[in-house]
């Protein structure tokens, strides 16, 4: 009896702890702080865009000297193509 006993202390304190790991606890954020994160996200986004739109304007002459090498002409504009659509998936 007394072995049934400690098995079943056994098995209910591995339970707990269990249930403690599987379930974390969160922090809930209010709504100005979700705001706030938005807000975030959205200015860390448009300086990345103004900064990438900066780096291809500062390229201009350089694109110019490449165009007059077709084949290097090519793999940089599908570069710069490539570049722009990641860009403006973040």
């Amino acid at each position: 009896m007394l072995d049934n006993y400690e098995d079943f202390v056994k098995a209910i304190r591995e339970e707990e702890e269990m249930s403690k790991t599987k379930s974390l606890t969160r922090k809930k954020m209010k709504r100005s702080d979700k705001l706030q994160a938005e807000g975030q996200k959205r200015m860390v986004k448009k300086n990345i865009t103004r900064e990438a739109t900066d780096f291809f304007y500062r390229l201009r002459s350089s694109k110019r000297s490449i165009a007059s090498h077709p084949e290097a002409s090519v793999k940089v504009r599908k570069a710069i193509a490539e570049f722009k659509q990641k860009i403006s998936e973040v």
